[in-house]
């Protein structure tokens, strides 16, 4: 809004002063002006010529009687009969002067070697037409409105070009990014528009991964559930169907752990996160995750190395949020490690960093950016041991962006994958 009226009061303003200089030039040239003309200044000599040659006593008969003759409306003026302005300044110098005052001109000139001005008041035959006067301000007015008309009709095109993207939004089609220019006076409303579509069209595509997903994910551990309950009524052997169950509460377990990641994630793709920014020690937080993901007898046979580098610094986070994506990546680097876990804590360059390694397959360069994607999985190392939903480094990307910070893959010098977690030390300040 105050973009649009500095604009507009600004266009305003210089259109006026323009038209209005450039329609007083010509309504000057139709007027006589305040510019002596040549046979004027004979004129003026002339009276001059006559006056000096008047006896000096009495004066007033005979500049009364020099009036009947000419027929000019004539007077004499001492110096003392004028303020000092620039007009009587230029009277003094001795040239001409005349003043215009639209149906008359007075012309003035000083008697040379004397204190007497002479005032002549001429009645202006030639004033300009009304009609002209009239038409030049009819110019005037309709200019104003020709520039206001050519700074309102791209504002109108473009938010033309916005109500035809907002009826297209609304008719289940998501289309690009409208264009509008920088200079716009919707722009910022263009730009808040476009952000929305791309919001629209990540959370449909998301809707649409997360459908086939879910479709995908349930239906085997459900045909599995269904076998294993045929199975387990056609048999009379009670190990055998202990056995069959056991299999049917394997696959329980494995659907309720795919709910709750879709509840999690939905949780954190449908909201934003007020951030309760605190100092605390990291190092305790990491040690006890590494120490929590070591329980998990499946991944008995991995070895684990920290290593805190911040040398007794405080970290300021949101310490629920950052748990849950220092978990996530510790669980993510267990289904691919294959000996080894390394998690690095430090701080450079102004950031703080949180480094996870594994010595597993590694992530190929073109899927660095996309691992972090929902329902992004690496189909080149999926398996049975390693199956998911490919939700966990979307939630960590989520929780970095919250932070003001971000998520990266880069390559381990195991030759694994290396994930790291990078944000601002200066969110500190907040505390202060």
């Amino acid at each position: 809004m105050r973009r649009a009226f500095l604009s507009l009061y600004s266009l305003i303003v210089v259109a006026v002063i323009a038209v209005g200089w450039g329609l007083d030039r010509v309504w000057q040239s139709q007027a006589p002006g305040e510019v002596v003309q040549a046979g004027e200044a004979q004129l003026l000599d002339l009276l001059e010529y006559l006056v000096e040659q008047m006896p000096a006593e009495p004066q007033g008969d005979a500049l009364e009687k020099l009036r009947r003759e000419t027929g000019l409306d004539l007077s004499l003026h001492s110096s003392a009969d004028f303020a000092s302005t620039r007009l009587f300044e230029r009277i003094i110098s001795g040239d001409p002067v005349v003043v215009d005052t639209g149906d008359t001109r007075l012309f003035y000139r000083k008697l040379k070697n004397q204190d007497r001005i002479i005032s002549l008041r001429q009645t202006v035959a030639n004033v300009p037409d009304p009609l002209t006067y009239n038409l030049l301000l009819l110019s005037f007015y309709l200019t104003i409105a020709l520039v206001i008309f050519l700074w309102i009709w791209p504002l109108s095109r473009d938010l033309s070009k916005l109500e035809k993207q907002t009826k297209l939004l609304g008719s289940e089609v998501v289309p690009d990014d409208l264009r509008i220019a920088p200079t716009s006076a919707v722009h910022d409303l263009a730009s808040a528009f476009n952000r929305m579509g791309r919001r629209v069209r990540d959370l449909l595509a998301s809707h649409k991964e997360m459908t086939y997903a879910v479709s995908h994910e349930l239906r085997t551990p459900l045909a599995r559930m269904k076998f294993g309950l045929e199975m387990a009524n056609d048999v009379q052997d009670l190990a055998k169907i202990k056995q069959q169950l056991a299999g049917v509460r394997e696959d329980v377990t494995e659907m309720d752990s795919l709910v709750n990641q879709l509840f999690t994630y939905a949780g954190f793709e449908n909201s934003e996160q007020a951030l309760d920014l605190q100092p605390g020690d990291m190092s305790a937080l990491i040690q006890q995750l590494i120490q929590r993901v070591k329980a998990n007898p499946a991944h008995a046979q991995l070895n684990y190395e920290f290593k805190n580098e911040l040398h007794g610094s405080m970290v300021v986070c949101e310490w629920y949020l950052m748990e849950r994506a220092i978990l996530n990546l510790l669980h993510n680097a267990q289904r691919y490690a294959k000996a080894m876990i390394s998690v690095t804590l430090r701080q450079t360059a102004g950031q703080f960093q949180i480094i996870v390694d594994d010595d597993g397959p590694g992530i190929p360069v073109h899927e660095r950016q996309r691992i972090f994607q929902s329902f992004i999985r690496l189909t080149n190392h999926t398996n049975a041991q390693n199956r998911g939903l490919g939700l966990g480094l979307a939630i960590v990307s989520k929780i970095m962006q919250w932070h003001g910070g971000r998520a990266g893959a880069e390559e381990a010098p195991t030759g694994g994958a290396r994930v790291m977690l990078e944000w601002q030390v200066q969110q500190e300040a907040a505390l202060s």
